[in-house]
């Protein structure tokens, strides 16, 4: 029986926020939406996976830290104005 590697998937909890208030207010406290955040750590062939999520933390300026103690690193995700339809 052949198993597939399923990798890593974070998803990001969408909620509503008052679109005319600047802070993040929540209008509710349950999720509205998921949706795929960070997916991978798989090698190429897709046969076995790269790197162990330790921990996630928010930085001040909104870029998510992503710590991967199995190869010692922290990936740095950033928000990039416009990209895949975002605005």
């Amino acid at each position: 029986m052949k198993t597939l590697s399923m990798g890593l998937l974070l998803l990001a909890a969408l909620v509503t926020t008052q679109s005319q208030n600047k802070s993040f207010k929540p209008e509710s406290t349950q999720p509205q939406a998921f949706e795929d955040f960070l997916t991978g750590f798989l090698t190429e062939s897709g046969h076995s996976q790269f790197g162990r999520v330790a921990g996630i933390a928010v930085a001040r300026d909104g870029t998510v830290l992503v710590s991967d103690d199995s190869n010692g690193m922290i990936y740095r995700i950033a928000f990039m104005k416009g990209a895949q339809g975002r605005d």
